[in-house]
């Protein structure tokens, strides 16, 4: 029984860094293209426009599945803890 409460306090110890890993950049690149979309060389060229847009949407879609990831970890963390 103790080994397995380590193994789950490290599993979330890693998932939590994990995630933050990737949420630090991704909120800058959330910031960075929202910033660059109201650029008037952004709005005036239709090209560009829609590759920021792609950034955007698929910035979104990963911090989507960051949050996914965590919600899972803290819900089977949960679990275990009403095991116990």
């Amino acid at each position: 029984m103790l080994k397995q409460k380590k193994y789950t306090e490290l599993q979330k110890d890693f998932i939590n860094n994990m995630t933050h890993e990737f949420k630090t950049p991704l909120a800058s690149i959330l910031i960075a293209s929202n910033y660059s979309k109201e650029q008037p060389e952004i709005k005036n060229n239709p090209r560009l426009a829609r590759y920021n847009q792609i950034i955007i949407d698929q910035s979104n879609k990963l911090n989507q599945h960051i949050e996914k990831i965590l919600y899972v970890a803290k819900t089977e963390s949960k679990h275990y803890r009403d095991w116990e």
